[in-house]
């Protein structure tokens, strides 16, 4: 009689255990990884809760450390404002024909313009709704910003 390799005719409970087991185990991988990512895209909100105990408020579409990092209305829609430097934010004036303001200090830095936002927001949005979307995009680029 020939060799034959052992073949198993059923599934064992230990099988079934073992697999659930790990299907389980790469569930709550997963889940701990969704969760992780979750509170990675919190980060700015959570460090100064936790430092201050102060609960964090909403702040609509912007950045809360830098400023413009929003999305802003146009006269057809809205487009997203992103200065990252301050350099940026210089040649926005620019673009927005305010040189006559790049000295006023409420808007010199990015942490001037938050202490200052219930004033930045709404000069922001009446900047922004005076030219279309496109129109501010194309002028955007080419200020190279």
């Amino acid at each position: 009689m020939p060799m034959t390799p052992v073949e198993k005719v059923t599934e064992s409970l230990w099988d079934h255990v073992l697999s659930v087991n790990v299907k389980s185990h790469f569930l709550a991988a997963k889940i701990a990884a969704m969760v992780n990512s979750e509170i990675a895209l919190c980060e700015n909100s959570l460090a100064p809760s936790f430092a201050t105990g102060e609960i964090p408020q909403p702040l609509g579409s912007r950045h809360p450390l830098l400023t413009p990092f929003q999305i802003f209305p146009t006269k057809d829609g809205y487009i997203v404002l992103i200065t990252v430097c301050e350099d940026e934010w210089h040649r926005f004036y620019k673009f927005a024909s305010m040189e006559d303001s790049i000295s006023d200090p409420r808007f010199q830095s990015h942490k001037d313009r938050i202490a200052n936002y219930s004033v930045f927001e709404p000069l922001m949005n009446e900047i922004m709704k005076n030219r279309t979307t496109q129109e501010s995009s194309r002028a955007l680029r080419l200020t190279l910003i």
